[in-house]
């Protein structure tokens, strides 16, 4: 080879030795893409969802659940109850009665700590003891975990009742419910209480309750008929105190369209002694009334009911009844007007202004009629008292042609006597 090709040949050789470096150095420091300058989110294990917790389903009766988040050494307060200064209840049996003492009464509101060997269930069963469920708030009492309560006592089903037939709506109701609540259906749709005036459809109430009910002493009451305060013990079992006839009362008036409330308070036994009481005031013509069905109850065969006690006023109902302040709800009438039983609106009702009238009644009534094999007659006295012992003189003069029986009732200035002939 020439020594000028030659020299031609290395420069072309040292030429496409720098341009082979040139473009080895651009493609090995090209920018990276977009997705690599990114930094890769390093590999987590992932870590495992925890299976969601069920909540707990409460009883349909309760109201609330209340958790304490207080320290567990301060002490368990909700609804402004300290829970450490409750007494303690160590079975079941002994909350039963306290339960049912503090119904009778008439409290409003109960709190209960139950021992550690005392659960909710066991707590639930005993509110079923009394036929249907009392709204609660319940907790846990630290450090034990002891089961707190703050039990509603005013569970009323005859209330519930009415409710349930003014909206239509019975699915809230419990079995024995629904059975009275179709049985007092049956009553305010019967065709004569549906053509009766005011007076006779709570007549007609109150002589339904009176009839199908006894008096019912708490200290008489057995574990299964711890109902009886309330109007399902008096519709099932036919018996009850004198809540059962006043929720009952509450719960046929309602159904009826009357307005009517029940009130607790005090009244007068047979000894003069004053114990826990509940009745009634109802509305009629717009003016209030107090009714005690329980006191007109006369429960001493042959003799039934009275109405002394329905469509009293204050001062009357005063003599042997009282409460507390506001616990009437309503003002009552003042005077006896024409609401009351004996003055007027029920003919059958005799009332007399002195003791000439009253034996003119006897005279003239039932006890007089040889043909009657049955039958009763009233009488109120208005204004003036008559003896026992005027009474023998009276009938003993008046050579009735049958037996005969009285029962005499007083309340404050007023007396009503009731005669049944004997079959």
């Amino acid at each position: 080879m020439r020594r000028g090709g030659r020299r031609r040949l290395i420069i072309f050789l040292v030429v496409a030795a720098i341009v082979a470096a040139l473009t080895a150095s651009f493609i090995w420091n090209r920018p990276l893409p977009l997705r690599e300058w990114i930094a890769p989110t390093p590999t987590v294990a992932p870590t495992a969802t925890p299976a969601p917790v069920p909540a707990a389903t409460p009883s349909p009766t309760v109201r609330a659940e209340v958790t304490p988040t207080a320290a567990p050494a301060k002490p368990l307060v909700f609804e402004d109850v300290d829970f450490s200064a409750v007494s303690r209840y160590s079975s079941a049996l002994e909350l039963r009665d306290a339960i049912s003492a503090a119904r009778a009464e008439f409290a409003p509101q109960m709190a209960v700590r139950l021992a550690p060997a005392l659960g909710l269930e066991d707590f639930i069963a005993v509110l079923r003891l009394f036929d249907g469920s009392f709204n609660y708030t319940y907790g846990t009492l630290p450090p034990d975990g002891e089961l707190c309560a703050l039990i509603d006592l005013s569970y009323t089903p005859g209330a519930r009742i009415a409710r349930a037939y003014a909206s239509g709506q019975t699915e809230g109701l419990s079995d024995k419910e629904k059975i009275v609540y179709a049985q007092a259906a049956a009553i305010i749709s019967d065709p004569a209480f549906v053509a009766a005036n005011i007076y006779y459809k709570e007549r007609i109430i109150h002589d339904a309750l009176s009839d199908r009910c006894t008096y019912w002493h708490i200290e008489n009451a057995r574990d299964e008929e711890l109902e009886y305060q309330t109007a399902v013990g008096l519709f099932l079992n036919g018996r009850g105190n004198c809540m059962s006839y006043a929720d009952s009362f509450t719960m046929l008036t309602r159904m009826a369209g009357f307005e009517t409330h029940t009130v607790f308070g005090e009244a007068m036994d047979a000894e003069g002694r004053w114990e826990s009481h509940a009745w009634n005031i109802i509305k009629l013509g717009g003016v209030w009334y107090a009714v005690d069905v329980t006191y007109d109850d006369l429960d001493s065969p042959p003799f039934t009911s009275s109405y002394i006690y329905m469509n009293i006023d204050k001062s009357t109902l005063s003599y042997t009844h009282r409460w507390p302040d506001g616990a009437l709800f309503e003002p009552l009438a003042e005077v006896l007007d024409g609401a009351y039983a004996y003055n007027g609106c029920y003919p059958d009702l005799l009332r007399a202004q002195n003791p000439q009238e009253f034996q003119d009644i006897l005279s003239g009534g039932i006890l007089s009629d040889p043909n009657a094999s049955s039958g009763a007659i009233g009488i109120f006295c208005d204004g003036f008292t008559i003896s026992a012992a005027q009474v023998n003189e009276w009938m003993t003069r008046l050579r009735l042609p049958r037996a005969w029986m009285s029962i005499e009732q007083r309340v404050g200035e007023h007396q009503y006597w009731t005669f049944q002939v004997n079959e």
